[in-house]
């Protein structure tokens, strides 16, 4: 019975991989000093991040298996040694073995005798049907979708670190605002005091106050937490432990400022730029080359043959032994493989097709639903920008009724309630623009700004 290994033994093995493949770490690791920007996280992210390494190694495996295929256009050359011993017959004429036969006849056995030989063996093809061009083909293609999806991999990385960066910003500013809301929540609590001190507020405005302080206080530590998720979740995005210690700094461009493309243009860059439809454009011609291949089993195949050695009946053989000649290989009956290869050829070819239609329609529906949450996005944080402004002067005057008298604990704690939903809005609709934006120009096959450029082998 096949020894399976458990789970346990193979996520020990992953760790303990890890563990020999990791620098050993400082004593005490400290932030570093200079924080990133989003293009320095990037290219960690593309330096570091283990799934392009793997889509690398994936170009090169094709790569080499091209070469593999195209080998077959050489001759193969073998060196065989054989040494046996042997006893056979020979079916001679019988005026050699009968008793008339000279000197009594010749014995028609053959041995027992020792037979020891040295050769090179080479053979050429020189007729397949067109297998060995289609097998080349099939690599070759096979060759471009792996540099195709070595190129997709890159893009969804670029994307996936510009969504984590500005979650990651997201996360400091509204750690920010939670520190704001504890603020303010202090000193409504000590302006509840100061009128129940003398008298001007019941000591209900006072609980009210304190229990609006610890909600903050707890707000603050749940924002603090998103901060170490946030941060944890970009680093994993640029290929490094959650754990590494990590400073970032606020990205000083504006999305906003660059036009948004009509609907059509952006449904154009991402059908000419997304990497996606090249593959499937590669495993279509993948496709159809197997085919190719399938059909030349129905078709002789001839071959040059040669061989040049030497054969004895005692060691370090000294009798020359060659030959030279031509091969002809008709497949008469295969157990009928050869139309199961050639119907699954096509079936495969068939389902690359109408898989290939479908990443059509993927790729326009995500440029079309990034253009509308672009589109969105940017609308909210206007939007959103209006509201504060009416926050801080719902909170303002609140808080000025309720130090004159003329307001309740609750009016100024529902306003400071409203400012805190308010600037968190905020935040959120800046990074979500900010996000929107990443993902449209991943859409339209410019995560980093550029085309694809996947020219080059």
């Amino acid at each position: 019975m096949r020894h399976v290994p458990s789970r346990g033994s193979l996520v020990l093995f992953v760790l303990f991989s890890a563990a020999a493949a990791a620098p050993n770490p400082s004593p005490a690791q400290e932030p570093p000093a200079e924080p990133m920007g989003i293009e320095a996280c990037v290219q960690e992210a593309l330096r570091a991040n283990p799934l392009l390494e793997a889509a690398g190694h994936g170009l090169l495996a094709a790569r080499e298996a091209e070469s593999a295929a195209r080998s077959a256009y050489l001759p193969r050359l073998d060196f065989q040694a054989a040494s046996r011993r042997f006893e056979s017959r020979a079916f001679l004429p019988s005026a050699l073995t009968g008793e008339a036969a000279p000197a009594g006849g010749i014995s028609p056995v053959i041995g027992p005798v020792n037979q020891h030989s040295l050769a090179m063996k080479g053979t050429y093809t020189l007729f397949d049907g067109g297998l060995r061009r289609a097998e080349a083909a099939h690599a070759a293609a096979g060759t471009w979708g792996a540099l195709h999806a070595r190129e997709e991999a890159r893009q969804k990385v670029v994307l996936s670190v510009h969504k984590a960066f500005y979650g990651a910003l997201a996360a400091q500013e509204s750690l920010g605002v939670a520190e704001k809301v504890l603020e303010r929540a202090l000193q409504h609590e000590r302006m509840a005091l100061a009128r129940r001190e003398t008298g001007d507020a019941p000591l209900a405005d006072v609980l009210r106050a304190r229990v609006r302080t610890s909600e903050a206080r707890v707000a603050l530590l749940r924002a603090s937490s998103d901060v170490s998720v946030a941060m944890g979740a970009l680093n994993a995005a640029m290929g490094r432990p959650p754990q590494t210690p990590l400073s970032i700094r606020h990205d000083p461009r504006t999305p906003a400022d660059a036009p948004l493309p009509s609907v059509g243009e952006a449904l154009a860059a991402a059908l000419s730029e997304r990497p996606e439809l090249d593959g499937a454009v590669q495993r279509v011609e993948a496709g159809r080359r197997r085919v190719e291949a399938a059909r030349s089993a129905f078709v002789p195949k001839v071959r040059l043959e040669g061989s040049y050695g030497r054969l004895d009946q005692g060691f370090f053989p000294g009798d020359r032994d060659w030959s030279l000649g031509i091969a002809l290989a008709v497949p008469v009956f295969t157990g009928f493989a050869r139309g199961h290869d050639l119907a699954r050829a096509r079936a495969e070819l068939a389902r690359s097709e109408s898989e290939a239609l479908w990443v059509v329609l993927a790729v326009e529906q995500e440029a079309f639903a990034a253009l509308a949450r672009a589109e969105e996005s940017r609308a909210a944080v206007l939007a959103v920008r209006d509201l504060v402004r009416e926050a801080e002067e719902s909170l303002r005057m609140a808080r000025e009724r309720y130090a004159e008298g003329a307001g309740t604990i609750t009016d100024l704690l529902d306003a400071e309630t409203g400012l805190s939903e308010a600037r968190l809005r905020e935040v959120r609709a800046v990074y979500e623009e900010r996000m929107a934006a990443a993902e449209l120009r991943w859409a339209t096959g410019r995560a980093d700004g550029e085309t694809s450029g996947t020219g080059e082998r």
